[in-house]
Parts: C-alpha cells; structure tokens; sequence
C-alpha cells in the first residue's frame, strides 16, 4: 500500500487540537506547510496517474504541476494550489514578523481537503 498524503492533514489537525502542547505559533505554521504538502503531493500523484503529469522531484514540481493543471483545464485546482503554496511559504519562510494564527491554520486544512476531495 503506498503512501496516503492526506495523512498530513491528521497531523495539521493534531496540533491545532493540541494546541497547549506546543508553541502556538509553530503549531500553526506547521499546520499550514502539513496542510499544503497533503494537496500538493496528492495532487501531483494524482496527475502523474491521470494527466500524464511527469514530476521531476524537484523544487520546479511546484510550478510545474500547476501549469499541467492549467493546460489540463483544471483552473479552480490551480487557485487552489497557489493560494496554498503563498500560505506554506508564508509559514515556512517568511521572517518573524509573519504572524500564522488558528484561523489561518485552519483555512489550509479546508483549502487542502478542497483540493484532494476533487482529486479521487
């Protein structure tokens, strides 16, 4: 049995359940980069099964996968990804002066969820 991506989206929702248990604001940015890599390796399993998308396991597959999803007529799954992907590197990368927060948190979970229910 291979790996279910979405699995990710457990962990996401693990921490923000237990939130006392953690630094909050790790919590959530953790929460957010969970979330997006449940939809963006989902997503790209997915093509590569049913679009003929061909990964190239690198950093480039982020742009990539979009743009197949764009040629492929798949625009509301290309929104999707992009409004999660600003939010990942928002949380992953941005200086100290980002602020994640629950709500942010949990918008990526529903946003991710989004994108895998279409993707079945």
């Amino acid at each position: 049995m291979s790996f279910q991506w979405s699995h990710y989206i457990d962990i996401a929702r693990f921490l923000l359940d237990n939130i006392e248990n953690f630094n909050e604001e790790a919590a959530y940015r953790s929460a957010i980069s969970r979330a997006y890599y449940a939809a963006f390796c989902h997503a790209k399993y997915y093509a590569k099964d049913n679009y003929g998308f061909e990964p190239e396991d690198t950093a480039e597959d982020h742009l990539n996968l979009r743009a197949h999803f764009q040629t492929s007529g798949r625009s509301d799954i290309v929104r999707s990804l992009q409004r999660l992907r600003q939010w990942r590197n928002s949380s992953d990368y941005d200086d100290p002066s980002y602020k994640a927060n629950e709500l942010n948190a949990r918008q990526a979970i529903v946003q991710a969820e989004k994108i895998i229910g279409k993707l079945r």
